[in-house]
């Protein structure tokens, strides 16, 4: 019998191929845009959750507060993440780290790196960074050592066996290569290059700095412990600092005031920055931008069903006359519209397969390598195409279904003043749709207004001219806010 259904089916989409066609055509794309903009947001909600004990993962910032403001930092001074690790029992680890650019050469090879972070040896144990070559516990304790992406290690030496190899930073100091990353992942609030080991900046390049409380710059994480309460380690933290320098910040009318954040939160909840930030708010447009996209293409599905309907009321009353019943009828017109959205999602994976590169680069960031490479996708896909399908054809199914054969020979669908299908619902379905796409047009203003306002100078010409910033990894550190 169900063979039966999607026969007749596919002969009655083949029979009307015009129809076939626009509402193919309307549903693939609705599908792709939808879907497009939800690995979109899908990636963008995935930020830092790679690593293995992300929820127990936290950044400490720093209030600065003075006698007339408060300014509020992402970062620490560099002794506050080591003597707060060592003093409390809830933190089971902790890691800073220090960005900084630096020109790296390798014999004639010389490139600008501006993802260079010097990092603690600890910083294997705070988070998921996997080490195809080395040793994680000893690979950043030495100082000049230095830990490279599988794709840096590649950039400089191909296919050599980059370990015990040198570098020279700044043409000044040497740095042993003593391990190898795997490749970060895009979706991390911190994207680097090169680790250096922070030993060689607090040992060598500035000895006593880890003694310097107000020398700002170091982004400090604490890994802790399993049901830790990050609200009262909160107030331990403070309590323990107040004890450590309380005299000195009183002295100084300057007191530092400490919060941990969650390592998930960084990306698109933190209001304090971080190397790498995305915006909730863009999270939330795009997302209702899909829900409007998916919406519209069922709407338009119905409307353009609906508009037929007057051609199928006399195959209704036939149907009806030689014994079929309502259920019947409902199965039979159901199976064509999923029949008809089953068409729309292989369309929409092609479709999605030939614009996934050229979405990539349109909003700078791989979304997705290839819809073929991830088995989750396609049976995203495939559900969603059944639920439109199906929730889209399901009015126009019992409407049709619902025809008294009776008056099929006499009038028109459309002639119909009153009823369940009356023409005041299809209407209602065209305001909905025109409402829709009001809102739909509202929300893609707003989130051009958001990326123009998070790109400064995007429609503003400028003359002026790049300039690098010199490296200060033999400097001093300075002061962020």
């Amino acid at each position: 019998m169900l063979k039966n259904y999607f026969k007749i089916a596919l002969r009655s989409l083949l029979k009307h191929r015009l129809f076939t066609i626009i509402n193919l055509a309307g549903l693939s794309v609705g599908l792709v845009a939808c879907l497009l903009i939800s690995l979109y947001v899908r990636h963008e909600l995935s930020y830092d959750t790679f690593h293995e004990k992300g929820n127990q993962i936290y950044r400490l910032v720093t209030d600065i507060k003075t006698p007339t403001e408060t300014i509020r930092s992402n970062v620490t001074s560099a002794p506050m993440a080591p003597q707060l690790g060592e003093r409390l029992p809830e933190i089971e680890a902790y890691t800073r780290l220090w960005k900084r650019n630096a020109v790296v050469a390798y014999k004639d090879q010389k490139f600008q790196e501006n993802d260079l972070y010097l990092a603690d040896s600890t910083v294997f144990n705070v988070f998921t960074f996997p080490l195809l070559k080395g040793d994680a516990r000893t690979a950043l304790k030495a100082p000049f050592s230095v830990v490279l992406t599988q794709k840096t290690a590649k950039k400089y030496f191909g296919e050599q066996d980059p370990m015990g190899q040198t570098l020279r930073m700044e043409g000044q100091f040497p740095v042993k290569v003593t391990g190898v990353l795997k490749d970060i992942p895009e979706a991390s609030h911190i994207p680097f290059d090169l680790l250096l080991s922070m030993s060689t900046l607090t040992k060598h390049m500035q000895p006593g700095l880890d003694e310097q409380w107000g020398n700002f710059g170091f982004y400090s994480y604490f890994l802790l412990k399993e049901n830790t309460n990050p609200q009262a380690l909160e107030t331990k933290i403070r309590g323990e600092i107040d004890r450590l320098i309380g005299k000195a910040m009183s002295k100084d009318q300057m007191w530092y005031i400490l919060h941990l954040e969650p390592l998930q939160d960084l990306y698109l909840k933190s209001d304090r920055g971080a190397p790498q930030q995305g915006s909730l708010k863009n999270v939330y447009i795009f997302s209702v931008i899909a829900g409007f996209i998916l919406i519209l293409a069922c709407i338009n599905f119905i409307n353009l069903t609906i508009a037929r309907a007057s051609e199928r009321a006399k195959e209704v009353g036939v149907r009806k006359v030689v014994g079929a019943g309502r259920q019947q009828l409902t199965f039979q017109f159901l199976s064509e519209y999923v029949l008809l959205s089953t068409f729309a999602f292989g369309l929409a994976v092609l479709l999605c397969e030939l614009l996934l590169p050229s979405f990539n680069a349109f909003s700078g960031k791989t979304v997705l390598d290839s819809t073929f490479s991830n088995p989750t996708f396609w049976l995203i896909l495939l559900g969603l195409a059944l639920l439109v399908g199906v929730m889209a054809g399901l009015y126009p199914a019992l409407v049709l279904s619902g025809m008294k054969s009776d008056n099929r020979f006499k009038r028109t669908f459309c002639d119909q003043p009153t009823g369940p299908d009356s023409p005041k619902i299809a209407g209602g379905f065209s305001v909905c749709y025109f409402g829709k796409s009001d809102g739909l047009h509202l929300c893609s203003v707003s989130s051009a207004d958001l990326y123009a306002s998070a790109v400064p100078g995007l429609f503003e010409r400028s003359d002026a001219h790049f300039k690098p910033e010199r490296s200060a990894i033999h400097g001093s550190a300075r002061s962020y806010a």
